[in-house]
């Protein structure tokens, strides 16, 4: 399987990952100059050289990994991604893109780049001089992720009724002290 892509970049920013991932940019990233990814293998960010713009890219999916043929290519990195739902998607600024729907697994990623330093940090209008390539393949599959069993109405009433109780009774995890004490009250008798 191969494609091309777009994503509409903005603060030097695009993200892989599985589709039901959050990527909050909150954790830390281990990184090289090219990629970067999350310790539990969760998302890899990718660093293009706009700032601001549309990047187009191409992707290949392989059933092992391909030979690594630096020639035309100014950077080149590698890193593991972890797809539980064997759906990658591409995040920009805004909306998600899929890229390849396959089998649940651990994918290694491989990220070719050049041109990244052509417009760096600017904004462009209409698609980006820099080229991007991405290949991919399966390292380990993992079983298909299933979703839990819908709870029926009256677990559901269950569930609702033992954390209401749990909230009332004050049990729900949180400190509750007495009454605050008013610093700007005027003292009792």
């Amino acid at each position: 399987m191969q494609g091309t892509a777009r994503v509409w970049v903005h603060h030097r920013l695009i993200w892989l990952a599985d589709a039901s991932t959050e990527t909050d940019g909150d954790r830390e990233l281990a990184f090289a100059d090219l990629l970067g990814s999350y310790e539990d293998e969760s998302a890899v960010m990718v660093w293009p050289g706009i700032h601001t713009g549309t990047i187009e890219f191409t992707w290949a999916l392989h059933d092992e990994a391909p030979p690594a043929d630096r020639q035309g290519w100014d950077d080149v990195a590698e890193a593991m991604l972890a797809l539980p739902s064997g759906v990658l998607a591409v995040r920009g600024f805004s909306d998600d893109e899929v890229l390849v729907e396959h089998r649940p697994g651990r994918y290694a990623v491989r990220c070719w780049a050049r041109g990244r330093d052509l417009e760096h940090d600017g904004g462009v209008v209409g698609i980006a001089q820099e080229t991007f390539h991405l290949d991919l393949w399966l390292v380990e599959q993992l079983p298909p992720w299933v979703a839990p069993e819908p709870l029926s109405r009256e677990q559901v009433h269950e569930e609702l009724y033992r954390i209401g109780m749990a909230l009332g009774a004050g049990n729900d995890g949180f400190a509750h002290d007495e009454d605050p004490v008013d610093p700007w009250a005027r003292p009792a008798g």
